[in-house]
């Protein structure tokens, strides 16, 4: 196969890819969202949060992992995470144990949807 038919088909394939993970995404969100505004505890809407955060990657066949957990305090404790996507957060809640929670800007409670789920998995609004 030559060079500009192989790339054509290689920027075809991640258009096909791009659109099947935001399916995934899309559909994963659209079942857990429900779960998470249950009147379940902290806890519990936490653990959903990580587990949909999970199974998104692995249907996307990315993988995402902690390294060295052993790392990780038992008690409290802030992860500072420098962004580099809209997907931080959920390779975050993806990649930490259930039970971290994010510190966000407030600006982002406003936003209607977003705002209501980093509510009910116990995130912090800042100035």
């Amino acid at each position: 196969m030559s060079g500009p038919l192989k790339r054509t088909l290689r920027e075809i394939l991640h258009i096909f890819y791009g659109i099947y993970a935001g399916l995934v995404f899309v559909v994963l969100s659209l079942l857990a969202f429900p779960l998470v505004l249950l009147p379940f505890r902290i806890g519990t809407r936490r653990r959903i949060a990580h587990v949909t955060a999970r199974l998104f990657f692995k249907l996307a066949g990315m993988q995402v992992r902690l390294l060295d957990e052993g790392r990780l305090p038992r008690g409290p404790c802030v992860i500072v995470a420098n962004h580099a996507s809209y997907l931080d957060g959920v390779v975050l809640k993806a990649s930490l144990p259930a039970r971290f929670c994010f510190v966000i800007k407030k600006e982002v409670s406003r936003i209607p949807v977003a705002g209501m789920l980093l509510r009910r998995i116990g995130s912090e609004f800042v100035d």
